[in-house]
């Protein structure tokens, strides 16, 4: 008898959690999802999207494997962060990350930072910040 499952389990409460983040996300969260939204950057963006019942990505696009996440001050120096940029690196996702201030401040180079990420041929690993 074949009990393996043709796709995967995920935890209800995760799911529920990304449901309700999805429906209550940040003003910063709100102005990058207008920009990157229905393919404006060519590829298919998903949001608040749960990754191995572990994390909740802020954005990710699964066809070009990157992931970018919105971080307020609470993230600075953050171990957790750290452990789990590792852990997305590990399954072969780069992972961007920008801070509030940049996308309140500098989103058109938010944007631009994000083409560059995507039409580049060979991508960098690893997290990527801009400066503002």
């Amino acid at each position: 008898m074949n009990t393996k499952k043709n796709h995967r389990f995920y935890a209800p409460y995760i799911k529920n959690i990304a449901r309700s983040m999805r429906t209550e996300q940040t003003e910063q969260e709100y102005k990058l999802w207008q920009l990157i939204r229905n393919g404006k950057l060519g590829v298919k963006f998903r949001r608040q999207f749960s990754i191995d019942n572990r994390y909740i990505a802020d954005f990710i696009c699964l066809e070009k494997r990157l992931i970018i996440e919105i971080d307020g001050g609470q993230h600075a120096g953050s171990f957790s962060d750290i452990q789990r940029t590792f852990y997305l690196e590990k399954q072969n996702f780069r992972v961007i990350r920008f801070w509030n201030n940049e996308i309140d401040n500098n989103i058109e180079g938010c944007y631009q930072f994000l083409i560059n990420e995507i039409t580049s041929p060979s991508p960098l690993a690893g997290e990527g910040r801009i400066s503002s």
